[in-house]
């Protein structure tokens, strides 16, 4: 466990990745490397087909082509229970019984439906993910799988949109009105929950970038008045202002101004008199959700003054990143921890694992083993992320998840099959594929240079007859990953044997990415 750690930081130090390059845009051909490491971070990376399918592209096209597939995309189809609202108080309790058993039921459908989209979806559900992270709900709280089918909906629908837009509907939407007491805030029993959480985690966060405050408690107090009022309507399930509970008493005092705000007024009061604060802290989360977790600040700045110009067009400033000479520097690959999606999704497309009920099955159970349960995050804040991610409990068992979606499990899904995998990374008839078909499957598994992974010595020599066949001079002289790496491949079998369509050739490949996963290195993308 130590070793892991120690790999965490030295790959993940605890300070800016140090990068000159800007937001200037990459314009040579994206190379093998590069078009890894953008589908790693966008769509919960790819086949190795997949990123060859890449490779000699612009970066600009690709990421016009993935931003434009993301926001066009048709959503998935409406469940048949999209509207079955929750029974009311009078019902009889046998209808309530009955309802919360089917609730039960959609709930789980619904995580394993999303699961599935996930595989599938691209960045469109990649970053719907990171939203779910940032606009925090859970669903023990609000309870009932309308909602979150709701909640999802716009999430999908204003993941790549307008930010302010964005805001202005997540705080009437069912999941989060219940989630953070929306609902009780009333005149003279306001609840300041939404209030506070609007403004230290949804948009600005306590202080500027200089240690100044954003706002006081006397803010949040005022803000949560304007924000009373709001119910769930009881024939739709859509919020609705209850006059009878809006404060409308006296003027409210926010940011100095005084003021007859309503929940549409405070929006609008928040970024017109916030908003550099507001683009400075998204752009710092988009940051980090695309590159390091420690934010570059001149990358930010760069970023935050894209987003006040373009009246926070979430879009606009994702192409920018992901286009940037900053986002494709070499520095940045491998220091993220691969949360629990992205370390079991990863594995299973980087092995070319096709979706299919089985292996959605398994992932819809595996994520929730691995501390990461969909529509439950631990609290308000989100999932704590970075080095966190990575436990004496959890590491163990991010291996044992990894053993079935690699070598599958008896009677319910079958062993990956790395014959395809093998075949796109290197010329299967080369004679000395032996030696440097295994190098390749590393570089494809691996965000880091090979050449930086502890790869042990083999002291031993190469099996079989290496006078009629000797190891040719590139190897035994080479660089010692690509000779090691053969030697772990091969296991003492001659190499001069090796053929990827001779029986038993996949349960050798089996093995050696199954050797390779267990590197601590491997946790990183």
């Amino acid at each position: 466990m130590n070793a892991v750690k120690d790999i965490f930081l030295t790959r993940s130090p605890a300070q800016p990745v140090g990068i000159e390059a800007g937001l200037d845009e990459y314009l040579e051909p994206l190379d093998r490397a590069r078009a890894a490491h953008l589908l790693r971070r966008t769509s919960l990376f790819g086949t190795a087909a997949d990123v060859s399918a890449l490779i000699g592209r612009s970066a600009g096209e690709v990421v016009d082509e993935l931003i434009l597939n993301a926001r066009i995309s048709p959503h998935p189809d409406d469940p048949p229970w999209a509207n079955s609202l929750p029974p009311g108080r009078d019902a009889p309790a046998s209808v309530r019984q009955a309802y919360d058993s089917n609730n039960n039921t959609w709930v789980k459908d619904f995580r394993r439906e999303w699961v599935g989209e996930l595989y599938t979806g691209g960045l469109r559900e990649k970053i719907s993910l990171f939203w779910h992270d940032h606009f925090v709900t859970e669903i023990r709280t609000y309870k009932y799988a309308v909602f979150a089918h709701r909640y999802l909906k716009l999430l999908r629908t204003n993941s790549l949109q307008y930010f302010k837009t964005f805001v202005r509907r997540i705080g009437t939407d069912p999941s989060m009105l219940i989630y953070l007491n929306g609902d009780e805030n009333r005149v003279g029993k306001p609840n300041e929950n939404y209030a506070r959480e609007l403004l230290e985690l949804f948009t600005m966060s306590p202080q500027d970038e200089n240690n100044v405050d954003n706002y006081t408690e006397d803010d949040i107090k005022e803000i949560s008045r304007a924000l009373t009022g709001w119910v769930l309507s009881p024939t739709t399930g859509i919020a609705v202002l209850d006059p009878e509970r809006y404060d409308s008493e006296e003027p409210k005092n926010i940011f100095g101004l005084e003021g007859s705000f309503d929940y549409d007024g405070v929006v609008d009061l928040i970024f017109d008199q916030r908003g550099p604060a507001i683009a400075n802290y998204m752009a710092q989360k988009l940051y980090a959700l695309f590159v390091y977790d420690l934010p570059d600040a001149s990358v930010v700045a760069e970023l935050a003054q894209q987003l006040l110009d373009t009246d926070f067009a979430i879009f606009s400033a994702v192409a920018s990143l992901l286009k940037s000479q900053h986002f494709f520097d070499p520095t940045v690959f491998g220091t993220k921890t691969k949360d629990p999606v992205e370390f079991t999704f990863q594995l299973a497309k980087s092995t070319g694992r096709e979706s299919s009920e089985e292996l959605i099955e398994y992932l819809y159970r595996f994520i929730p083993l691995i501390d990461q349960e969909l529509f439950n995050p631990p609290g308000v804040d989100g999932w704590p992320g970075y080095h966190n991610w990575i436990s004496t409990s959890s590491l163990p068992m991010r291996w044992a998840v990894s053993d079935v979606i690699l070598l599958g499990e008896d009677g319910h899904m079958p062993p990956a099959d790395l014959q395809p995998m093998a075949a796109e990374l290197y010329d299967a008839n080369d004679p000395e594929a032996a030696f440097y078909l295994p190098a390749a499957i590393a570089d494809h598994l691996f965000a880091v240079e090979l050449s930086s992974i502890d790869i042990p010595e083999i002291p031993e020599d190469f099996g079989g007859d290496l006078i009629s066949f000797p190891v040719p001079d590139a190897i035994l002289n080479g660089p010692a990953h690509i000779r090691n790496l053969s030697k772990i491949f091969l296991g003492g079998a001659p190499w001069y044997e090796w053929f990827l369509y001779n029986q038993g050739s996949n349960e050798r490949l089996l093995a050696y990415v199954h050797h390779l996963i267990q590197y601590p290195d491997y946790q990183l993308m």
